[in-house]
């Protein structure tokens, strides 16, 4: 979907994530994170579909148990990836 492809193009949901956390806005992240992991599941993108669900389940029920810095530059990394190669499409 030509949408989607350019909600990833933009940053996908996941651009606000630094801010979101910086606030202690638990819950929204969890959102933008949680939406993140539906558009990659429904472009079956498999490996941000994991990163993204590995990083949702951390922000579950608010502050998270343990660092999840590791996590989001997977995220990141991964959302770069796939711009990479949509841009590469016709």
């Amino acid at each position: 979907d030509h949408q989607i492809a350019e909600e990833v193009q933009e940053g996908g949901s996941i651009a606000g994530i630094h801010e979101l956390l910086g606030a202690h806005n638990y819950e929204e992240a969890f959102r933008l994170v949680h939406t993140a992991k539906g558009m990659s599941l429904n472009m079956g993108l498999s490996k941000l579909t994991q990163v993204t669900s590995d990083l949702c389940e951390e922000l579950r029920g608010g502050k998270p148990d343990k660092p999840i810095d590791d996590m989001i530059t997977k995220v990141e990394e991964e959302f770069e990836r796939v711009k990479g190669v949509i841009s590469q499409l016709p």
